[in-house]
């Protein structure tokens, strides 16, 4: 399926010493909350300088003249499992516990925290995550939350990446999103395999708050809404990737998506469409990869498919195609993968 196209652009810090004592003490009071089995958190010392422990990064700071020093703070806690994708390794080396303290809120000058592929043991989030206002960067993938997701994550008004896709052990659920109306800057959005049916006739004016998104992930989140047209003004125009798939919208191809002319990567695979696919797919002249496997589609292949000359990958599986391949699609000369199996 699709992959992501994102890195993270917020290492920005230079690791240096001189690690603030309150930090310093906050750490080491969520250390102190954590079961870590593989020992990861073995450079958190009090005899080491914070500023060195693993996972840690400090930027000095001057004053508002630029001329006194004033030390260093943490700006990045990146606690990513190692093994965030090693299934039983995963396991063995995640964090776990109730692994978030509020001692944290002690690192005001937070811009980054990563902690994908840890056990919270089916925790909810933290509503204090929200009072963390210098943070740009919030990966939580994969890190066994559950419960309801906190409107204070609208809060962080500097965030550009905000990660919250869960796995199929726990799955946390969002009652309303009309908090993303605060995170302006957000340019990455992942909310894969979280429930979001209590806002699914509402899901699309909520997420079109964002006029800065060019990564949007809502792939099985239980969506069984997508309106066919959108009245307001849309500012998704930004988007690259559009991963809607396992949704059960039980619709046509909406005619709004051909206003996403930067979109690099579709993805609807099993979302319960139907009817022809549509002519106009031919204007999405930018599209790399793009999956419409496993739907109820009538009809034959549009010839506007030729059109779309930077596909590297087209995988049309399953979807009850009839008639014949069009000659156009030999125009595809960077196609690597072609798939258009379980058709008639």
């Amino acid at each position: 399926m699709i992959l992501a196209f994102s890195f993270k652009e917020a290492a920005v810090a230079t690791p240096t010493v001189g690690c603030s004592e309150v930090e310093r003490d906050a750490l080491l009071v969520f250390k102190a909350n954590v079961k870590d089995p593989s020992h990861r958190l073995a450079s958190w010392s009090p005899r080491i300088d914070c500023c060195k422990w693993s996972g840690v990064v400090c930027r000095g700071s001057k004053d508002n003249n630029a001329t006194l020093f004033q030390g260093q703070h943490v700006v990045e806690l990146n606690l990513e499992n190692p093994n965030v994708d090693g299934d039983e390794q995963t396991f063995h080396t995640a964090l776990r516990g109730e692994i978030l303290s509020p001692s944290l809120l002690n690192l005001t000058r937070l811009e980054l925290l990563d902690l994908s592929g840890n056990d919270f043991e089916g925790a909810p989030i933290p509503h204090f995550i929200g009072s963390f206002q210098k943070l740009k960067y919030l990966e939580l993938y994969g890190s066994n939350f559950s419960g309801v997701i906190p409107s204070q994550l609208g809060n962080l008004s500097s965030l550009y990446h905000l990660g919250l896709q869960s796995t199929m052990d726990a799955i946390p659920i969002a009652h309303r999103l009309d908090w993303l109306s605060g995170l302006s800057s957000l340019n990455f959005l992942d909310v894969n395999y979280v429930n979001l049916s209590t806002v699914s006739q509402s899901w699309l004016s909520e997420v079109n708050m964002l006029p800065s998104l060019r990564e949007l992930y809502l792939e099985e989140c239980d969506l069984n809404y997508i309106p066919s047209s959108f009245t307001s003004h849309l500012n998704l125009t930004s988007l690259v990737l559009l991963d809607l798939g396992f949704n059960d919208f039980n619709s046509t191809i909406p005619n709004w998506l051909w206003n996403l002319t930067k979109l690099s990567a579709l993805d609807f695979y099993e979302s319960s469409l139907f009817g022809p696919i549509p002519t106009k797919i031919g204007t999405l002249s930018r599209l790399r990869k793009l999956y419409l496997d496993s739907n109820n589609f009538t009809g034959s292949i549009p010839t506007s498919i030729g059109n779309l000359t930077s596909l590297t990958t087209l995988s049309l599986s399953d979807i009850s195609l009839s008639g014949s391949i069009p000659s156009e699609i030999w125009k595809l000369s960077n196609l690597q993968s072609l798939d258009l199996s379980y058709n008639l």
